[in-house]
């Protein structure tokens, strides 16, 4: 019996020990489970922290495409202004050109006009010279015509017509 007894002793102590001992092991596997949750813990606040980082970063770039679209929305404008100032400095550049041909056109047909004067001029006066002495008198006399001469400035176009058609 008292082997009996001996034998269920070590009987109930051969589970206790396999429990302790089990229980030794979860103990341990916790303690790892524990350490595995800090760790986790750690790195989830440190992912935390770098997405504030990233927030805060992708607010900068939101703020810097506005501005840079503020800025590209002026300079469009800028653009516009410069077109229309230029589109107005061309109509001005046609109305300064279309005026100089006119000018150019007048002072052809103003030249040819003289000329024809000029030429009419010289063909009178040869024929007066001719024709009536009095005119080459009034000419040479302080006439009609020499005070025409000195009612012209010189240097005026009237002066330089009369000039000429003085020449012989």
């Amino acid at each position: 019996m008292r082997q009996r007894e001996r034998s269920a002793r070590y009987g109930r102590r051969a589970p206790i020990a396999a429990i302790q001992q089990a229980a030794g092991g979860t103990s341990g596997a916790i303690g790892e489970i524990g350490q595995t949750i800090a760790q986790l813990s750690l790195i989830a606040a440190e992912v935390a922290a770098v997405a504030e980082q990233q927030g805060q970063a992708s607010h900068k770039i939101a703020c810097a495409i506005a501005g840079a679209a503020a800025d590209a929305c002026t300079v469009s404008l800028s653009i516009a202004e410069v077109r229309a100032a230029a589109a107005s400095n061309e109509e001005r550049s046609d109305e300064v050109r279309s005026g100089a041909k006119r000018v150019g056109n007048g002072s052809a047909a103003l030249q040819v006009a003289a000329g024809t004067f000029l030429e009419r001029v010289h063909a009178a006066r040869g024929v007066r010279s001719v024709a009536s002495p009095r005119m080459r008198d009034h000419e040479t006399s302080g006439g009609p015509i020499d005070r025409g001469n000195r009612r012209a400035q010189a240097g005026s176009p009237v002066s330089m017509i009369r000039a000429q058609s003085e020449a012989p």
